[in-house]
């Protein structure tokens, strides 16, 4: 099990559990060491009409257990809609490590590591009605900003529950000056 003693360094449970990262706009992939988080080049890219350029960075994190096999995937994009808004697109803990304490320790990890690289703020999507993921990411200090309904992934048609953190202080009403689009009266 993992837990936050084991993160007295941001990237100590990732170095003790043999985490393979993959900066994939860099293709650049192996095992990670503590201190070893080095992405390939950025590129700078145009996401948003209205955003501007900025450089984005995807990051894919699997962590491996010692004895072998995934027990976590995150998928972080940083800086995706204003320099230090850092996006989790996918944060998944193996069944095996429900409610044991592991997907709470990986996120304090990983939240260490984001500021260490100049994140300020989190956010992320979970669907509406994902009652446990919901409720994990409250418990965790998301607060919701927006919610955008008639989102297509694949076959299936969600609503989403766009949900903010500060890491650095600050206010919901700050993020949403920084990120109109989470704003709620935006279009």
């Amino acid at each position: 099990m993992i837990t936050a003693s084991t993160c007295a360094q941001p990237q100590s449970v990732f170095a003790t559990m043999k985490c393979c990262c993959i900066a994939s706009l860099g293709m650049r992939s192996g095992p990670c060491r503590a201190g070893a988080w080095k992405p390939g080049k950025r590129r700078r890219t145009r996401s948003f009409a209205n955003s501007p350029r900025r450089r984005e960075r995807l990051w894919v994190l699997g962590v491996v257990a010692a004895g072998g096999g995934y027990r976590a995937m995150m998928h972080v994009v940083s800086d995706l809609l204003a320099v230090g808004v850092w996006h989790i697109g996918l944060f998944i803990v193996a069944t095996g490590s429900h409610g044991d304490g592991t997907a709470r320790a990986l996120l304090h990890c990983l939240e260490e590591w984001a500021i260490a690289n100049g994140a300020t703020w989190l956010r992320l999507g979970v669907v509406v009605g994902n009652v446990r993921g919901e409720r994990f990411w409250e418990r965790c200090g998301f607060v919701a900003s927006r919610r955008r309904e008639g989102l297509v992934m694949g076959r299936q048609v969600d609503t989403i529950r766009n949900m903010a953190k500060p890491l650095a202080g600050g206010s919901l009403s700050g993020y949403l000056a920084r990120v109109p689009r989470d704003d709620p009266r935006s279009p």
